[in-house]
């Protein structure tokens, strides 16, 4: 089997995170995705005082969930910064933001960082604001123009298996 620090690091500090199943609900949103036989996806609560201590943001802003993605014969993982929000774009943006660069801290301390590719999915009840598309060109110029999703308008958003299964890197 193909090694997987990050999947094996996520698991060691964030276990008491790990939720069951393949989706999370919050602000009367709803992320899903459907796993297939050689998929590996894990869904981890980090808005919790849990996930705060642990990634050492207890007083800063934090995502709602962190998702990692790997097939079992492939070395490259997948992490997904997720935000469900009901309005404010420009306050999701600063939590994945903020969780980012404090997992990237982390990765690099860990010697985390080959084949390792990192994605926000941030997904609002709203309709899209008005000047979403400043705050969509930041998330694109911090995580690569393929690895940003924001869906608006959306009470079940049930492709997140389909973004990770993108091969672009």
């Amino acid at each position: 089997m193909v090694q997987k620090p990050l999947l094996a690091l996520l698991k060691q500090r964030l276990s008491s995170c790990l939720m069951a199943g393949t989706s999370i609900s919050e602000s009367g949103l709803t992320v899903s995705m459907e796993r297939k036989s050689d998929e590996t996806v894990h869904f981890f609560r980090i808005d919790s005082d849990e996930g705060r201590r642990e990634l050492g943001m207890v007083d800063l802003k934090v995502c709602d969930c962190l998702v990692i993605y790997t097939k079992e014969i492939e070395r490259d993982e997948a992490l997904c910064f997720l935000e469900l929000k009901g309005g404010r774009l420009d306050v999701a943006k600063e939590q994945v933001i903020s969780t980012h660069s404090k997992v990237k801290q982390i990765l690099s301390v860990e010697r985390i960082q080959q084949n390792i590719i990192l994605k926000v999915c941030i997904c609002m009840r709203q309709q899209a604001p008005s000047g979403f598309m400043r705050h969509e060109a930041e998330l694109k110029r911090l995580f690569g123009r393929d690895h940003v999703r924001l869906k608006f308008g959306v009470k079940h958003y049930k492709e997140l298996g389909e973004f990770f299964r993108r091969k672009i890197i």
